[in-house]
């Protein structure tokens, strides 16, 4: 189908099992199937495990000894959560964690970003679904990756009916309706789509712009520099995102134009 299978999300769950000897034998036995079954089957163990959701911090305290099992089995570790109480506990050992934030949360991007393991996120800040293809780009482009976090998982992609007043509290969670054959458009799915590209060109630019800062050529280090600087003055809860965009674009011809001079 064309998905990429490195790294495999949601890969499998880890029953609770208590930390007890008898506990901690069965998540190691857990942890072995797993191991087992994507090693024989893909080639590698480049998958999160999930256990829980939003836990307190006893719980993830007591968890501690299971994520270091699945580690053994070069596993890693996946929970949705909230960073007052996870990051002080467990961050360390915490491969695959959307945050309960906001995308502009450049606090919690930055203090994860410190401990340089695994992938970090936010989630429910607004949950998907928004009906404003404009917000939905910005939320799930610049205005997340400018605060440092480095990867995209609000992850409730199509969650609920697709009556929006059948459920009490929440609306569905639905950002384009899954079909048999595919799935019905939507412009909030189309913004979706537009922030990933704003990530990727902002990508390619901070790519070029780290060679050219290499370089022993100082026209170019220089025009390295810059797009650093620029890149450090932007505010991602009011850039004109199409403005960005047409910047984004000429500053990588620019690097481009430098390159092998």
């Amino acid at each position: 189908a064309g998905f990429l299978t490195k790294p495999i999300m949601a890969a499998g769950n880890v029953p609770w099992t208590g930390t007890d000897f008898d506990g901690l034998m069965q998540a190691k036995h857990v942890a072995e199937k797993f191991h087992n079954f994507y090693q024989k089957n893909f080639g590698h163990t480049d998958v999160i495990v999930t256990q829980g959701d939003e836990q307190g911090a006893k719980w993830l305290v007591d968890e501690r000894p299971i994520w270091r099992i699945l580690h053994k089995q070069g596993l890693k570790t996946g929970l949705a959560t909230k960073s007052y109480n996870s990051f002080p506990t467990s961050a360390y050992a915490m491969d695959w964690r959307p945050i309960a934030t906001q995308p502009g949360d450049a606090d919690a991007g930055n203090q994860w970003a410190q401990i340089g393991n695994g992938h970090t996120g936010f989630y429910a800040g607004q949950h998907n679904g928004s009906e404003n293809p404009a917000f939905v780009r910005r939320q799930h482009g610049l205005l997340g990756y400018l605060s440092n976090f480095d990867m995209v998982d609000n992850y409730q992609f199509a969650y609920g009916p697709w009556n929006d007043r059948e459920w009490p509290l929440y609306k569905p969670m639905v950002l384009a309706y899954p079909i048999s054959d595919g799935m019905v458009d939507t412009l909030e799915w189309e913004g979706f789509r537009s922030g990933i590209d704003d990530i990727r060109y902002a990508t390619k630019l901070r790519q070029l712009a780290n060679a050219a800062v290499e370089s022993d050529d100082l026209d170019r280090k220089e025009a390295g520099l810059k797009v650093r600087q620029w890149f450090a003055m932007m505010d991602g809860n009011d850039i004109d995102l199409n403005e960005v965009r047409m910047e984004m674009i000429q500053k990588i011809q620019e690097l481009i134009g430098m390159e092998g001079r």
